[in-house]
């Protein structure tokens, strides 16, 4: 039993003497790295790279996990055009401190040199982690998974971006382009929006306001921009076609008769827009501008009897019962019109009774005998 415990005692001691030994050796190696990592330091300093290389690869070598070295290491590394190793070096420094913001910045920079950019996404990530109120590195980010393809995650990285302040006009239309994309069109509405307040009339914006608010099925939503639109490209006439069509279907007769005019000003040859042009006018009576239109509307077509049904109305609210009678008769050669312009002949003069119609014929053949 003595022999037992004398043997453990001495096990004991020799464990205690190599612990310390090897403390103390951990302890020199230690010291010793740090004394050639403040040569390394003291060497770049003063331009000397390939003598601060060797100190700080002899600090390495003595002692390996310092990540300050490894970081400084990796900065001569670069300026020495070493890109990949300094790029382990790097590594190396995040590896021993995951919180060291500087190495990744540096090989998030690195990674993006050699267009290694699902790293380079990497290292933003952790930055941002790290300083989240760094929200610049959203943008840089979104651009990196927009590059990858990935868009989902580059609409939230912007979403992110501008409820974190960076609200700038390039940043809400591109929100405003993803969530079109994705069908958001509510959102994308929004951002629109929020974009015209930083760009007023700007017309990438109004026309993805106008589109959505369509899309959305709310024309009263969209009409606006569709009207600005129209009033600062006025020789676009697929936008004036649109808010026309927005306009008929609000029943909105005064703003109609905005866009058909405009229409007409584009292609004054239309005979269908000159024409509805010209019934927009009459439900108050034609005023001396619908007579106006009414006129060119002769001029362009005189065949048309919608355009001499409507001058006969305004002749017969002015009174003149003989003119008007003119031109309904002159309605009456055009198909389309000849059951109207022969309802408002009626009015003025009566049909006539089929007694009337067989005694006009009996004299008539009198006449002819």
């Amino acid at each position: 039993m003595k022999r037992i415990i004398i043997t453990f005692t001495v096990l004991m001691t020799l464990a205690v003497i190599f612990g310390v030994q090897s403390f103390a050796a951990d302890s020199n190696a230690v010291s010793s790295a740090k004394k050639h990592y403040s040569f390394g330091v003291q060497q770049k300093k003063a331009g000397n790279a390939d003598e601060a290389r060797r100190q700080l690869e002899k600090s390495i070598s003595y002692y390996d996990s310092l990540y300050q070295v490894h970081y400084v290491y990796g900065d001569l590394l670069a300026g020495m055009g070493e890109k990949e190793r300094a790029i382990e070096a790097f590594e190396r420094a995040l590896e021993l401190k995951p919180d060291y913001y500087n190495a990744a910045a540096r090989l998030a920079a690195l990674h993006y040199e050699a267009k290694d950019y699902e790293a380079t996404l990497d290292n933003y990530a952790l930055m941002y982690k790290l300083n989240p109120e760094n929200s610049k590195l959203l943008a840089s980010m979104a651009n990196i998974r927009e590059f990858l393809g990935d868009n989902d995650g580059a609409y939230a990285d912007l979403r992110n971006l501008i409820e974190n302040g960076e609200d700038t006009y390039e940043n809400l239309m591109r929100a405003a382009r993803f969530a079109f994309e994705k069908e958001d069109f509510s959102s994308a509405h929004m951002y629109s929006l929020l974009a015209l307040k930083k760009k007023t009339d700007d017309i990438k914006a109004l026309e993805v306001a106008g589109k959505t608010g369509l899309l959305m099925e709310d024309r009263e939503k969209a009409i606006p921009h569709f009207r600005r639109l129209a009033e600062l490209q006025p020789e676009n006439l697929e936008i004036v076609i649109t808010a026309e069509d927005i306009y008929r279907a609000l029943s909105d007769r005064e703003n109609l008769i905005w866009a058909l005019k405009r229409h007409h000003k584009i292609d004054p040859e239309n005979v269908e827009v000159l024409g509805e042009l010209c019934e927009s006018f009459f439900p108050e009576g034609l005023t001396e501008e619908g007579i106006t239109y009414v006129e060119k509307g002769l001029r362009l077509a005189p065949g048309d009897g919608r355009f001499h049904i409507l001058m006969g109305e305004n002749y017969r609210a002015l009174g003149q019962q003989d003119k008007a009678l003119s031109e309904f008769k002159l309605a009456l050669n055009d198909d389309r019109w000849k059951a109207n312009a022969q309802r408002l002949i009626w009015q003025i003069e009566k049909p006539e009774t089929e007694e009337e119609k067989t005694e006009r014929e009996f004299f008539n053949r009198g006449k002819n005998n």
